[in-house]
């Protein structure tokens, strides 16, 4: 498991990454479209990272909820 780095301040820094990449081409575009489906996007990335946290804590345990009660989800020192 890895600890270091982004992960240090965010479990999901690839999602974020993701979602601001997303979110940047909206308003390079000025598209709406973009921007509102970098919106409807984030439920299921939510849904994807609520699972995935599920099987990290059956996979690593202990170290995994250590690991989430030092960190935020996805948006760092907020969620």
């Amino acid at each position: 498991m890895i600890t270091d780095g982004a992960y240090q301040f965010v479990r999901h820094p690839g999602y974020l990454g993701h979602m601001l990449c997303m979110a940047g081409i909206g308003l390079a575009l000025s598209s709406l479209i973009a921007l509102g489906l970098t919106i409807l996007m984030l439920p299921l990335l939510l849904w994807r990272i609520r699972h995935e946290e599920q099987m990290l804590s059956a996979e690593f345990g202990e170290e995994y909820l250590s690991y989430k009660k030092r960190t935020k989800r996805l948006i760092p020192f907020i969620y």
